[in-house]
C-alpha cells in the first residue's frame, strides 16, 4: 500500500513542477514538429533523384 502513496505523492509533486510538466508535454511536440518538416519528404516519397549522364570518353 505503500507504493500507491508514494505515486499519488510524486505525482502531485510533478504537477505541481510547471518547469517539469512543460518539458515533458512541449518539447516532444516540438521535436515531433521539427522531425516531421525537414523529413515530411523523405517519408512521402516525393524525394526527386536526377539521373546524371556521364560523359565516358574513348
Amino acid at each position: 500500500m505503500h507504493v500507491v502513496f508514494i505515486a499519488i505523492k510524486d505525482t502531485l509533486i510533478f504537477l505541481r513542477d510547471r518547469t517539469a510538466l512543460l518539458l515533458t508535454i512541449v518539447m516532444p511536440l516540438v521535436l515531433i514538429l521539427i522531425l516531421g518538416l525537414s523529413l515530411g519528404s523523405v517519408f512521402e516519397g516525393s524525394t526527386f533523384i536526377p539521373n546524371h549522364k556521364t560523359h565516358n570518353p574513348k
